[in-house]
C-alpha cells in the first residue's frame, strides 16, 4: 500500500518502471519498448542530416576551389615537348636541370598558367612538361616566348580530359546522349586506301567533335613518328619515268608495249599507272610496299637502259648513253638527264619515304634489269619492222632508221 502510494505521488516511480528490463514483467515494459526505437530513429536521422550537411559543405568547398581555378583560367591542359639546341645544351651544362625547371616555370606563369611537372627524358624530345594554360592563345604566346629564347625547339600539344572524351562519345553514341549520330566518314567499299586519290576526295573529309577529330587513316603518321607528307621524291620518280616514256613516243620511236597493244593503248596504260602511283603517294604508311616496288622498278628501268645500250664514261665516271632505242646521239643530251633524274629520285625515295617497306622489294625489282634489257631489244626490233609495215607519226624515226639500214 505504501509502495502504491509512493508510486502515485512520486513521478520518479514511472521513470523507474520505464527503465526496467523487458523481461521483468513491470507495467512500464511496453512503454519502454515503444520509446527505444524512437530514440534510435532520432539518432539515425541526426547522423544522416549531419552527413548530408558535411557533404554539402565539402561540395561547396570544392566548388569554390574550382571557381577560383576557373577565375584564374587554368582549365586547359597542354603537353610541352622541347628539344635543346646546341646553345641550349651549353646553358643546361652551365646552370643545371633545376635552373631549367625554374626558367620554364617562370615562362609558364608569365603566360598566366601553372606548371604541373617537368621531366627530362631519353626520347624523341629532351624534356616533357605538363602545364595548365588559359587557352590556345596563351599556349601560342608561350611557344613564341620559348622560341625567342633560342635555347629550345618546343612543340605544344593540347590534352583532353576523360570528361571531354566522354562528352565526345555522348555526341557520337545515340544510346548515351539521345543525339543523332553524325554522318559516317569512310571510303568507298572495296577500294584499297592507297588508291583513294583516284576516286576523289571522299576519304579526306573529317569532322570535329568537341576537341576530337574523327578522321580516316589519312592522318596517320609514317614510321618513326615522321609523316611522309606527299612523298615528293616518289612523285618525282614516277613523273620523270612518265616523261621518259612520253619523250620516246614524241621522238618517233614508239614506247614500251606499243608493239604489242598499239601506241594509243600503251599511252593510256602508262597514264593510268602513273596516275595510280601518284594517287598512292600519300602520307599513309600502308602504301609503302607498293611505292617501294614502284621506285625499285624505276631504278631497274634506268639500269636496263644504261646496261643494254652503248655508253661512254663522263669525267665523273658515270655512264652516258650515246644512243638508245633508235633516238640517235643528237637526242641523248635530253634523254640522259631524264633517266638520271628518275634513278636518283628513286634511290632517295626508297631511303627516305619507304622506310616501313621490306628491303627486298626494291632489290627484287632491281633484279628485273637483265629481263628488261632483253625486252627492250626484242621490242625495238619489233617496232622497226612495224615502222616499215605500218608507218605512222609515232614510229617515224624508226622508219627512217630501218629504211637506211635496209
Amino acid at each position: 500500500m505504501g509502495s502504491h502510494k509512493q508510486n502515485t505521488h512520486d513521478p520518479g516511480g514511472e521513470s523507474a518502471r520505464a527503465g526496467r528490463s523487458p523481461g521483468s514483467g513491470a507495467p512500464g515494459r511496453r512503454g519502454a519498448g515503444m520509446e527505444r526505437p524512437g530514440k534510435r530513429h532520432q539518432l539515425h536521422t541526426a547522423t544522416r542530416a549531419a552527413g548530408i550537411e558535411r557533404d554539402q559543405d565539402r561540395a561547396k568547398v570544392e566548388g569554390a576551389q574550382r571557381d577560383q581555378r576557373q577565375g584564374n583560367s587554368w582549365h586547359a591542359h597542354f603537353l610541352l615537348k622541347s628539344t635543346y639546341t646546341p646553345e641550349g645544351l651549353k646553358g643546361l651544362i652551365q646552370d643545371g636541370g633545376a635552373r631549367r625547371v625554374e626558367v620554364t616555370r617562370s615562362l609558364v606563369e608569365n603566360a598566366r598558367g601553372q606548371l604541373t611537372s617537368l621531366h627530362f627524358a631519353f626520347a624523341e624530345a629532351d624534356t616533357y612538361a605538363l602545364c595548365e594554360l588559359p587557352d590556345h592563345g596563351a599556349a601560342a604566346a608561350l611557344a613564341i616566348a620559348v622560341g625567342a629564347a633560342r635555347g629550345l625547339r618546343v612543340q605544344i600539344t593540347p590534352l583532353l580530359s576523360a570528361a571531354e572524351v566522354d562528352e565526345a562519345a555522348d555526341r557520337l553514341h545515340p544510346t548515351r546522349s539521345g543525339q543523332p549520330v553524325p554522318p559516317r566518314i569512310s571510303c568507298w567499299p572495296g577500294r584499297s586506301p592507297p588508291l583513294r586519290g583516284m576516286f576523289g576526295e571522299g576519304c579526306r573529309r573529317s569532322r570535329k567533335v568537341g576537341h576530337v577529330m574523327t578522321a580516316s587513316w589519312l592522318t596517320r603518321p609514317a614510321a618513326g613518328g615522321q609523316p611522309a607528307g606527299r612523298r615528293p621524291l616518289t612523285r618525282l620518280t614516277v613523273v620523270s619515268l612518265a616523261g621518259h616514256v612520253a619523250f620516246e613516243l614524241g621522238a618517233g620511236v614508239g614506247m614500251p608495249l606499243a608493239s604489242l597493244i598499239g601506241p594509243y593503248a600503251a599511252a593510256g596504260f602508262w597514264t593510268l599507272v602513273t596516275a595510280g602511283v601518284l594517287a598512292a603517294s600519300t602520307d599513309d604508311e600502308s602504301a609503302d610496299p607498293l611505292l617501294a616496288a614502284a621506285n625499285g622498278f624505276g631504278i631497274a628501268a634506268v639500269s636496263a637502259h644504261l646496261l643494254g645500250w652503248p655508253t661512254r664514261r663522263t669525267r665523273t665516271g658515270l655512264p652516258w648513253l650515246e644512243d638508245c632505242e633508235g633516238l640517235g646521239p643528237e637526242l641523248m643530251r635530253y634523254y640522259n638527264p631524264i633517266l638520271y633524274l628518275s634513278g636518283a629520285a628513286g634511290l632517295l625515295a626508297i631511303a627516305r619515304e619507304n622506310r616501313t617497306a621490306r628491303r627486298y622489294l626494291p632489290l627484287a625489282m632491281l633484279g628485273l634489269a637483265p629481263a628488261l634489257v632483253a625486252f627492250q631489244h626484242w621490242e625495238h626490233q619489233r617496232l622497226r619492222r612495224q615502222a616499215l609495215a605500218r608507218p605512222g607519226w609515232w614510229n617515224r624515226r624508226l622508219r627512217e632508221l630501218a629504211a637506211g639500214t635496209s
